[in-house]
């Protein structure tokens, strides 16, 4: 849809989207070997993804030294804001170090210093979330100093019980400010379990993150259990969380996006999709396609060299506003 779009737009203009696949995991991804295989055996001129943070690194730092340059709707870890090395990689989607400012902002305002993280480390996601505000937190602006207590823990076995209450203990003895980095399922757990701990008299504050709205990968974030007896003890504690959540478009043109999708979707891979499977991440890959034809025509309007990867995201996209 990408491609078709930026051609209706650029009728002088001829875009070849070249999909690769991995069908490894993450951390067992090989991406930064078919990025070198496609960039030596044929022409590539632009790479778009790969979303995983893992896989764009090796990508990114390979496209630097070629001077291609790189689209993504992911990278959202810390370390790619790093624009000395990242020489070509344009993010278009939200980062963590964003959420992580936003944090620091409020700690800021209400002059909270200590500060405990309670982070899943099961899921790979929330890994990066920890290491993200670890940096940030030790980089804090204005000579503001947080005392970050970090508490980890991972669900290897299903039939074994976390002692949450133990990690609330924990937290409790450095800090009244709690970030839970897990999903929702485990954020009303320990809330709950913080209950009998006293923790829901007002002197604790609670923070969840849900990057994704209504992804199914984080969970149920409310309250709300249907049959569960607990669902009362539960609205009481989450009176103290406050859930920090990556904004979701409510635009007419992102409507409008949504439904296209879902649509393209139904008519030409036979796949009934919701409007709820159509995250900001899909909108923002939309987007990578988008702004390098934009800044690929921009340059050859221009004069310059469409091949100089640095020149061309630089001169035609970053610190400058785009056209719709």
């Amino acid at each position: 849809m990408a491609i078709q779009d930026a051609t209706k737009r650029y009728p002088h203009l001829q875009f070849y989207l070249n999909p690769v696949y991995d069908d490894n995991t993450c951390q067992g991804n090989v991406l930064g070997a078919l990025a070198a295989e496609k960039y030596y055996t044929g022409h590539v001129s632009a790479f778009i993804g790969p979303i995983c943070s893992l896989a764009l690194d090796p990508v990114s730092r390979m496209a630097s030294y070629w001077n291609v340059p790189v689209f993504t709707s992911g990278g959202i870890s810390y370390q790619f804001s790093n624009k000395k090395i990242f020489t070509t990689l344009t993010r278009i989607s939200f980062s963590l170090d964003r959420v992580s400012h936003f944090f620091l902002k409020i700690f800021q305002t209400y002059g909270w210093q200590h500060i405990a993280l309670i982070v899943d480390e099961t899921d790979p996601a929330n890994k990066l979330i920890k290491n993200s505000m670890q940096s940030m937190f030790k980089e804090a602006e204005f000579g503001y100093e947080i005392f970050l207590e970090t508490i980890t823990f991972e669900r290897k076995l299903s039939n074994v019980t976390i002692d949450y209450q133990r990690m609330l203990r924990q937290a409790s003895r450095s800090a009244r400010v709690i970030i839970l980095v897990t999903n929702g399922e485990f954020t009303r757990q320990i809330l709950l379990e913080a209950h009998p701990l006293g923790m829901g008299n007002g002197e604790y504050v609670f923070f969840g993150i849900e990057l994704l709205k209504d992804n199914k990968g984080t969970g149920d974030f409310s309250w709300y259990r249907a049959g569960d007896r607990r669902n009362k003890i539960a609205k009481e504690m989450f009176e103290s969380l406050m859930k920090v959540a990556v904004r979701v478009p409510i635009s007419s043109e992102y409507t409008s996006f949504v439904h296209k999708v879902t649509k393209l979707s139904s008519e030409e891979f036979g796949r009934i999709t919701s409007h709820e499977d159509v995250n900001p991440i899909v909108a923002a890959f939309y987007d990578c396609v988008s702004l390098y034809a934009y800044a690929f025509n921009y340059t050859l309007a221009k004069g310059g060299d469409v091949t100089d990867g640095r020149s061309l995201i630089r001169g035609a996209l970053w610190d400058r506003t785009t056209p719709d």
